[in-house]
């Protein structure tokens, strides 16, 4: 039991530093868009501290969505791997900042920039 809810903090964490990167928004804007330190920011983010409700209200109002975000698909299947497979792509930083810049390309040298990602990655094809 202690270990579902372990994941579910750090979920809920990932979806924080999701929404805040989304956002343009550094760890002391939120924290003091919520009336704490950006350290206690991080600890959520990271999991490492359970937010509770009234708190998780605070966040969710600071960064525009409804507290329900957090959560995510409460139903398993493919959809939602997918959708925590994207989840943990979007949270490494400098990846939002890729995607942004990436959509402002041509389609034809975004297809290079694919193949260019796929050999520096060591894939063998990449994927269109």
């Amino acid at each position: 039991m202690a270990k579902r809810g372990l994941h579910t903090d750090i979920e809920i964490g990932h979806r924080i530093r999701l929404q805040r990167l989304a956002r343009g928004m550094s760890q002391t804007e939120l924290g003091q868009a919520c009336g704490i330190t950006f350290q206690q920011i991080q600890k959520y983010e990271k999991g490492a501290n359970r937010v509770g409700g009234s708190r998780l209200q605070q966040i969710a109002d600071a960064l525009g969505v409804a507290p329900a975000f957090f959560f995510g698909s409460s139903g398993a299947g493919k959809d939602s791997s997918i959708s925590g497979e994207i989840d943990e792509l979007l949270v490494r930083p400098g990846a939002i900042q890729l995607l942004r810049h990436y959509a402002k390309i041509p389609p034809l040298q975004r297809k290079a920039i694919v193949r260019l990602t796929a050999v520096l990655a060591g894939e063998t094809e990449a994927e269109e």
